[in-house]
């Protein structure tokens, strides 16, 4: 069917060749796309953490003792997630 002969003979209208324009769009690495935006992601949420750890300091010396191990096994689970996701 390529042949214009053919086409011809079976009537096929011919379909003028177009440029390419999937050739002209610059190519996305997504994979590196992903890999920054994660990586903003995780340095904005340090940045938030790490401003508001200070605060928190401060009120940790009248918090009872309770509410202090609940804020330390609190974060040794967002430890131990992020350790997780490094793996992967």
């Amino acid at each position: 069917l390529k042949a214009p002969r053919v086409k011809k003979a079976l009537g096929i209208p011919e379909i003028p060749d177009q440029p390419a324009a999937t050739a002209s769009r610059p190519s996305i690495d997504l994979y590196s796309a992903l890999k920054q935006t994660l990586q903003q992601a995780r340095t904005a949420a340090e940045e938030s953490a790490s401003v508001s750890a200070a605060p928190t300091k401060v009120l940790n010396r009248s918090t009872p003792s309770s509410a202090v191990n609940q804020r330390i096994k609190h974060l040794e689970k967002q430890v131990k997630g992020k350790k997780k996701n490094k793996k992967r």
